[in-house]
């Protein structure tokens, strides 16, 4: 599969996730960069550790497409609203774990 490349395993890793017979729960632990990150990142019960983030590329990747510096990768950082309680607030994960327990939990507990 990774001979043709990376593209391609990604893709069958979204036809995977999107085609199981049985519920998925993924949770974001660290960084979630990338098509990977994503497409195990797809099923509708998507949870992430406080420190965790979730983005299509890295704050560094960004700064260096942007053309930017190496002192702009915090600002480029917010930017990208990749923080477990951005994403949380826009309604991309369903809850953020952390040491104390799970916030930000929906009402609907399936």
């Amino acid at each position: 599969m990774m001979a043709a490349g990376v593209g391609p395993a990604i893709a069958e890793l979204f036809v995977a996730m999107a085609s199981s017979p049985v519920p998925i729960t993924s949770v974001v632990i660290g960084e979630g960069v990338s098509g990977g990150a994503l497409a195990l990142a797809s099923p509708g019960d998507l949870w992430i550790a406080r420190d965790g983030y979730l983005a299509v590329t890295a704050p560094e990747l960004a700064v260096s497409i942007l053309k930017l510096g190496v002192h702009d990768i915090p600002q480029v950082a917010t930017w990208l609203r990749l923080t477990s309680a951005e994403l949380l607030s826009r309604g991309i994960v369903r809850g953020v774990i952390g040491p104390a327990g799970i916030a930000g939990q929906t009402a609907d507990p399936r």
